[in-house]
């Protein structure tokens, strides 16, 4: 109304849109200005009736916003927010009046400008324009300071643009497209500006600035529901601000606008979609004919990769679905019997490029291994359009050389690998891994990371590296996405293919082996609730792909179609190298029934294909996370060849690992792999000086091994721990042992040694706490056994079934109940280290029936300002470092702890003055045997990362001995081995005779091996 003045009610901050926080990490010195302003000329024609284009800008008594036209709320509070992600307050406006901004603008205008001392100063300018009404918004970054990790947002609710159409800019012209519930709005690239159109009203972004980069993500099925718009990268240099500015224009609709839209959509992605395939060179019309050159070798040795490049045209528009173009070999083998290799397209960067530059290098290619000596004739083949074409025949000769050929399951030892001249292979190495982002564009640094880590591996004696070809690093398939060049389901990304290539080339050249992991179930099968991993699920429809739902994955008949049309593929470019150790379908598998049943047959299925196909059988693997019902059917399945479970301790990892591998060795008698370790939740890349030799390392790699696993396990924190502390040298000692013991012999197996024992009682007792083991196995369901009985010196009766999270919600939640029986006065420890969820979140502790403690730990920014709000489950992740101490009296008692609230509490229990360290059988031993010889391992219980972490130092233990089991009588040779070195600490020859024999073992600060071996 011309000549309202709007006050703010007394005590309260004014804007002109909700403030709402989400700390992300402090950012100093920003200024933020939010200005609401007339930004177009009253135009020369008259104007319309106010009552058809009268906008009105109106606040209620609550402070709400909104925007009408007509008498028809097209912006609300609810419908447009306005969020600063940074120091956890929040803005909300409050004027009791509206403010009628009619067309033309009038006279009136209204100004507001308030400042919060160092966080926010803000404008709000408010005129009417013809038509319509105008505001817009100003970010003033502050020199020397960015967003780039911190950034401002506004969130727009999903639920009001279902069913429009949009337009958005970019720096590479104009992307249309229609808005579904079902499909959201897809990926963005940046963009410098986005109209929204339908029937009712037109909301049009116009998105700029200085050094500042816009993009709208899609969190529409996250609580909050909205499509944001958010400055992703805004840097300002030292002495230069930057600034990003939002103007929003909202006019009413016009009928037919969003159908027109609509129809561009649909002929720009026509278009769209010709031009990317054209220019990625896969597409083609040309007849079906072939240009094979002559082999390039007449010769080839024995497990050496034949590779036939050539030429095929014919008329596709996806050159990897052999149901459009089907190119194989056909091959002679000198035994008189035929293989079927199928033949692969490739795109590469031209000869000698030091990095990925698409080039001409385009065209088909054959791989094989030959493993039979003597000669091979082939002819290519290929069937296109209903009509089959052959090229001349080739031959060569396949020489004999000195190799260990591939790596199998042993045939001598059902727990362990080999390669196929009887050598035994012991895997230890690392993760390959470096993020790669949809809308990021792939990091130019990453293949040169994963190939410096590869030659720091091989330096110091590790043999193995898990290649992860998964949503969000070497995908080779994925939703498309202009940034980083994905053209969806079915395409496959040639340069991560050629670095995927180099990957193997390195491998081969240093002899290391690869577990080449297919895909990540973390990105789309396991039907994850987090919003930001939606956009990975390439097999649902709204990303581009076959299944309305990511549950129907496991039986959809498509589905399964393009995943064994990958599989063919990567047999095709990669199943030929001898330093391919094993194909791992998932990346960490978890479903829950109905769904355990269709999943077991997938594996099932794909594991028969992928063996008829792959002509060297290689063995086959997967892994798997939460429901043990799902992994003892897939583990049962014949078609696994290898166990694979990845381990995260939160307490020691040895003890956790023989927990994990002993029950699997025993009941499904295969060879046990850790794919993926390291500690749990406490481990963070700024902390890890904590444990600069890599004591959580060590005994990993160790631990694993003499728990029974087939290797040495995968580390996963390569490049903020290993690669950091360059603790590479730990792989050497290890590797120098493995080569002393005869895996593979017929009659290796466990040996059950007895505990150590002092020489002299020790003079000086530790009472030390005592960490309770905690297991993942049922991270994601309830434990069958909720009643923990410890006994006398604080082990658990079934440790398998103690979580480290007491779950809130029905169908998690599992109170343990731990049973206790001592004859001195014990504390039970409760170790807080998160609380997710919000205010509620409460501990409660019960002795014997009575309550005994009841503490709050609430989750949220009043519990801490560093809380972190995770948007996909409406939770706040609050830090915690408190132990509750609960004292138990002598005797046999129950304690039973529970949480009340939203979520959980994650915890950790020790048991407090109830054992002597000396009394707990200070060295932990493990260990093998074969008939005449004995190979332990001995830890001193004290020497673990969770210590460190507390700040104290191992016990050094005094003088002690072991007693071996009996051996025949002979002379042998007892060797003690430091494992942190590889170098003797001793040596000596004892003689056996119809006793056990009783060892005087060194000092232990740590560990050591132990190697007892018959002289001959």
């Amino acid at each position: 109304m011309p000549g309202c003045q709007a006050t703010p009610p007394a005590g309260r901050h004014s804007a002109g849109f909700p403030l709402l926080p989400a700390l992300q990490g402090a950012l100093p010195r920003v200024l933020v200005c939010l200005t609401v302003a007339c930004l177009c000329a009253k135009p020369a024609q008259a104007a319309p009736e106010p009552d058809d284009i009268g906008v009105s800008f109106a606040w209620d008594e609550s402070g709400r916003l909104s925007v009408q036209h007509a008498g028809e709320t097209i912006v609300s509070y609810e419908q447009l927010q306005l969020i600063d992600r940074r120091e956890g307050w929040r803005v909300v406006s409050g004027y009791g009046k509206d403010v009628d901004l009619q067309a033309g603008g009038g006279g009136t205008e209204l100004i507001v400008r308030e400042e919060i001392p160092q966080i926010l100063t803000y404008t709000k300018k408010a005129k009417g324009i013809a038509n319509g009404l105008q505001w817009s918004l100003r970010y003033a970054i502050s020199a020397g300071t960015g967003t780039t990790d911190n950034y401002y947002y506004l969130d727009i609710p999903a639920g009001t643009l279902y069913g429009t159409a949009y337009q958005s800019q970019t720096p590479r012209g104009p992307r249309f497209g229609e808005i579904t519930k079902e499909g959201g709005i897809g990926s963005q690239p940046p963009i410098t500006g986005i109209t929204f159109y339908d029937a009712r009203r037109e909301l049009q972004f116009e998105l700029g600035g200085k050094g500042a980069e816009w993009r709208l993500t899609d969190w529409s099925a996250a609580p909050h529901g909205s499509f944001r718009l958010r400055i992703e990268k805004a840097v300002a240099e030292a002495a230069v601000e930057a600034e990003a500015t939002v103007r929003l224009t909202v006019r009413p609709g016009v009928a037919d606008a969003g159908a027109r839209i609509a129809a561009k959509a649909r002929e720009f992605r026509r278009a769209e979609r010709e031009a990317q395939l054209e220019a990625a060179g896969l597409s083609s019309k040309a007849p079906l004919a072939f240009a094979v050159p002559s082999p390039p070798r007449k010769t080839v040795g024995q497990y050496e990769v034949f590779d036939l490049d050539f030429q095929v045209g014919g008329t596709y528009t996806n050159p990897f679905d052999p149901e459009q173009i089907d190119v194989s070999a056909e091959v002679k083998l000198p035994d008189g019997s035929t293989a079927v290799r199928p033949a692969y397209f490739r795109r590469e960067p031209s000869q000698g490029a030091a990095g990925w530059r698409s080039g001409k290098t385009e065209g088909w290619r054959v791989r094989f291994t030959p493993t039979l000596t003597g000669q091979h004739r082939f002819r290519i083949t290929a069937r296109n359009q209903g009509k089959e074409a052959a090229g001349p025949e080739g031959s060569f000769d396949c020489t004999p050389r000195t190799t260990r050929g591939f790596v199998r399951t042993s045939k001598q030892s059902r727990l362990y690998l080999d390669f196929e001249n009887g050598e035994s292979y012991v895997p230890s190495g690392i993760n390959l891994f470096y993020m790669t982002r949809l809308g990021k564009g792939v990091p130019p640094e990453r293949l040169e990371k994963c190939l410096a880590w590869m030659n720091q591996l091989a330096d110091n004696a590790g043999n193995f590296v898990r290649l992860r070809m998964d949503s969000w690093w070497l995908a080779i398939e994925m939703t498309p996405d202009p940034e980083t060049g994905y053209l969806g389901l079915g395409y496959y990304h040639q340069q991560t293919c050629w670095e995927i290539d180099q990957i193997y080339e390195l491998a081969a050249r240093r002899g290391l082996q690869v577990m080449h992991c297919l895909d990540n179930a973390n990105g789309n099968v396991n039907a994850s609730k987090q919003s930001w991993r939606r956009p990975y699920d390439l097999y649902i429809e709204e990303n581009g792909g076959v299944c309305d739902q990511p549950e129907e994955f496991w039986s959809h008949q498509e589905a399964r179609r393009m995943v064994r049309n990958k599989l063919r593929y990567c047999v095709a470019r990669w199943g030929g190298h001898p330093n391919l150790m094993a194909w791992e379908f998932w990346n960490e598998v978890s479903c829950r029934e109905p769904m355990i049943e269709n999943a077991t047959l997938w594996h099932r299925d794909m594991a028969r294909y992928l063996r008829s196909i792959d002509c060297n059988a290689h063995p086959v693997t997967t892994s798997l996370m939460g429901d043990k019902t799902l992994a003892d059917r897939i583990w049962a399945l014949p078609e696994m060849d290898i166990i694979q479970y990845h381990f995260y301790g939160r307490t020691e990892l040895a003890p956790g690992l023989l927990t994990l591998t002993r029950p699997s060795i025993e009941k499904h008698e295969k060879p046990f792999f850790v794919g993926e370790y390291g500690v749990g939740p406490q481990f963070r890349p700024g902390n890890a000086e904590y444990d600069p030799d890599g004591v959580q390392l060590h005994n990993g790699m160790w631990g694993s091994l003499f728990a029974g696993g087939a290797g040495a396990g995968a580390w996963w924190y390569v490049k903020s721990y290993l690669d950091r502390f360059n603790l590479y040298g730990q792989y050497r000692p290890l590797a120098e042992f493995a080569l002393r013991v005869p895996w593979t012999a017929p009659e290796f197996r466990v040996c059950s040694l007895p505990e150590p024992t002092f020489v002299e009682a020790p003079e000086q007792r530790h009472f030390e706490d005592v960490p309770l083991p905690l297991s993942s196995q049922y991270a994601f369901k309830i434990p069958p056994v909720t009643r923990i009985e410890i006994d006398s010196r604080g082990n658990l009766k079934q440790p398998e079934m103690l979580r480290g999270q007491l779950n809130c919600a029905e169908g998690r939640k599992a109170p343990p109940t731990f049973v206790t029986c001592f004859d001195r006065p014990v504390d039970l420890i409760i170790h807080v280290t998160q609380s997710v969820g919000d205010a509620s979140n409460t501990l409660l502790v019960d002795l014997d029936g009575e309550r005994a403690i009841k503490t709050p730990f609430p989750a949220g920014k009043e519990a801490d300002p560093k809380s972190e709000y995770i948007e996909a489950y409406d939770n706040w992740r609050t830090a915690y470092d408190e132990r509750i101490v609960v004292p138990v009296p002598p005797g046999q008692h129950e304690i039973r702890v529970e949480a009340l609230g939203k979520d959980r509490l994650e915890v950790e229990y020790k048991l407090g003055g109830a054992v002597a360290f000396e009394d707990l059988a200070p060295l932990r031993v493990r260990g093998f045997r074969t008939d005449n010889a004995i190979y332990a391992w001995l830890q001193n219980r004290s020497s673990t990362w969770r210590r460190l972490w507390d700040g104290k130092a191992p016990i050094p233990l005094p003088k002690m001995r072991l007693t071996c089991p009996q051996l025949p009588q002979g002379t042998y040779r007892v060797e003690w081995f430091d494992t942190w070195t590889g170098k003797t600490l001793g040596s000596q020859k004892v003689e056996a005779a119809d006793r056990p024999l009783v060892l005087s073992i060194p000092p232990i600060d740590r560990d050591v091996a132990c190697l007892i071996e018959q002289v001959k």
